[in-house]
């Protein structure tokens, strides 16, 4: 008897599904940025939106209240959920091909 392993077509690599090709292919320049600092004159209009303070200030808001948080909601539905539902996609084309 085999193992459901054994007869389970292979999952493709993450390279191959074309973007990460793409990515490496392209001419841009990348760099390091992470240590500079913002210019004072931005930062100090992004502190004017009362959303940007609440993110950016250390108590600007309870941890509790994230969740509910404009602008995490937002990142949670629209990016971080339809990129779930892609993958589960990809995951149940690759058990259950089509073909």
């Amino acid at each position: 008897m085999r193992s459901s392993l054994e007869s389970d077509p292979p999952l493709p690599a993450p390279h191959s599904l074309g973007g990460q090709d793409r990515i490496q292919s392209n001419a841009m320049v990348v760099k390091d940025r992470i240590g500079v600092p913002v210019p004072a004159a931005l930062l100090d209009e992004l502190l004017e939106l009362s959303d940007f303070r609440r993110a950016y200030e250390v108590d600007g808001m309870a941890p509790s209240e994230f969740a509910d948080f404009g602008a995490a909601r937002t990142t949670l539905r629209q990016q971080f959920l339809d990129a779930e539902a892609q993958l589960d996609a990809l995951v149940r084309d690759v058990i259950v091909p089509a073909t």
